[in-house]
């Protein structure tokens, strides 16, 4: 349901060239944030609610969504970017009385002008107080105009008929059931990194490592911001009438605070390109608003961890890299427990068909560009024909390069097996130098190549970063 993942939102808001490393409460959101743009101001209402109390006709005024806020009398209001007080409202035989308290100060037209620049809705939701046949629920709209602000008639009338014409490539569909489960299950795995990571390092922890006392409340910040998107995509999946994929149990490859803090920001770096990647994939626009809101946050917060944090470069090439939902979960996979193949089985029907994690990618502790470095994954299955060969891509941005892998056998003597002596390596491009972080994968195939994901993918990716200072 569309008017539910608006609901929903507003109730969980409430409540060196170099080498490159390889990377194995709020406050209570305004009223005005929760209204869709186009508003009405308490002063296009004048003569229907005054400080008179008068009985107003039931379809003459329209409320927006309940804000999931109770503010009883006697108790501080906040009403954001100077909006409105708001309208006590009670039903009297077939209309709705309304009164509005007397205030001190700038006039009530003054105060909703300037709320107008200030909005954070989403446009295209249903509103509750409506039946299909367009007649209203008078009971639904006394305590929707109870909650705070009013919309006029021609402002919801514009808005349903917007809604009507947008209703096929808006409403729900069971392929946006199963990408917000998928996007609920990298939340989740996101959220146990954070949650665990706090439980075990604590502030002096982080100070005999040698960081400032202010780095484990930010990193508490983003644990609790990973806490907020899970229970949202939670809601959001079931108030649209789907199942959500039920929570795990995750082990990460975390030895020390140190290695803590560069998994932290190869998580966020993932959870962003995860959400660009994914975000066309919805036919809900609503639901490509909300993946932008949350690939955003995780931009900044990969930004900080990066700079503030780790002394490097808060960002990487002109644009960041998109990534598709196999990579996602093979990436996530290699830096912990995660088995998509047995959520998947354990969530029949509730995960989209097309992820297909791959192999495990591991690469040298240091990639130099221009110097060779080894690969190590698993022998491709099926075995190459005569004619294929193996390449390593490394994916930033919206380019990618491709270079040939050359194949050696370890010593004999070793005693070790035929399959175990085999060893590749590659020679990293100079062209990465300064790209920051950059994806690599394992292709087969034969000649020039042209995709970076699919069914030619042997193994990866894995994450390498080429940082770079602010001269460059």
């Amino acid at each position: 349901m569309k008017a539910a993942l608006l609901t929903s939102f507003v109730a969980i808001a409430m409540a060196s060239t170099a080498s490159a490393s390889v990377i194995p409460s709020s406050t209570a959101h305004h009223r005005d944030m929760t209204m869709p743009h186009r508003r009405a101001t308490i002063s296009s209402l004048e003569g229907k609610v005054n400080s008179a109390v008068a009985p107003v006709p039931a379809d003459a005024i329209l409320a927006p969504l309940p804000v999931a806020r109770a503010e009883s009398e006697g108790e501080p209001h906040s009403h954001g970017m100077g909006y409105p007080p708001p309208v006590s409202c009670v039903l009297e035989g077939k209309g709705v009385v309304c009164s509005k308290p007397k205030q001190e100060g700038p006039t009530t037209e003054s105060k909703a002008l300037r709320s107008v620049y200030h909005f954070g809705g989403l446009t295209h939701h249903h509103n509750s107080v409506f039946s299909r046949d367009g007649e209203i629920d008078p009971v639904k709209l006394a305590e929707l105009i109870n909650s705070g602000t009013l919309h006029s008639r021609e402002d919801v009338d514009l808005a349903a008929s917007e809604s009507k014409s947008n209703e096929d490539e808006s409403d729900d569909s069971p392929a946006d059931i199963q990408n917000l489960n998928l996007a609920l299950l990298i939340q989740d795995v996101s959220h146990a990194f954070f949650a665990q990571g706090l439980s075990r390092f604590q502030q002096e922890d982080f100070s005999l490592a040698g960081y400032p006392d202010w780095v484990r409340g930010r990193y508490l910040q983003i644990r609790d911001q990973k806490k907020v998107h899970l229970d949202f995509l939670k809601s959001a999946i079931t108030t649209s009438g789907g199942e959500g994929v039920k929570e795990g149990e995750y082990q990460f490859h975390v030895n020390d605070i140190h290695s803590f803090v560069d998994l932290s920001e190869a998580i966020t770096t993932i959870g962003t390109s995860s959400y660009i990647g994914a975000i066309h994939n919805f036919n809900n626009k609503e639901y490509v608003t909300v993946g932008a809101a949350l690939l955003a946050l995780e931009a900044r917060q990969t930004g900080w961890i990066n700079s503030a944090i780790r002394q490097q470069n808060p960002w990487n090439t002109a644009f960041e890299t998109p990534l598709t939902s196999s990579q996602v979960i093979t990436l996530l996979s290699s830096l912990s427990n995660l088995n998509f193949n047995s959520i998947a089985s354990a969530n029949p029907s509730l995960l989209p068909s097309s992820v297909t994690p791959s192999p495990a990618l591991t690469l040298s502790s240091q990639l130099i560009p221009g110097n060779e470095a080894e690969l190590v994954f698993p022998l491709p299955s099926p075995p190459l024909s005569r004619d294929e060969r193996l390449y390593a891509t490394f994916l930033f941005g919206f380019e990618t390069i491709f270079a040939p892998i050359s194949e050696r056998f370890s010593d004999p003597d070793h005693g070790t097996a035929v399959e175990q002596q085999r060893r590749f390596y590659v020679q990293i491009p100079r062209d990465l130098d300064g790209k920051g972080t950059v994806f690599v994968s394992v292709l087969r195939g034969r000649g020039g190549m042209d995709a970076a994901d699919g069914e030619n993918v042997v193994a990866g990716p894995a994450i390498a970063v080429f940082p770079f200072g602010a001269e460059k």
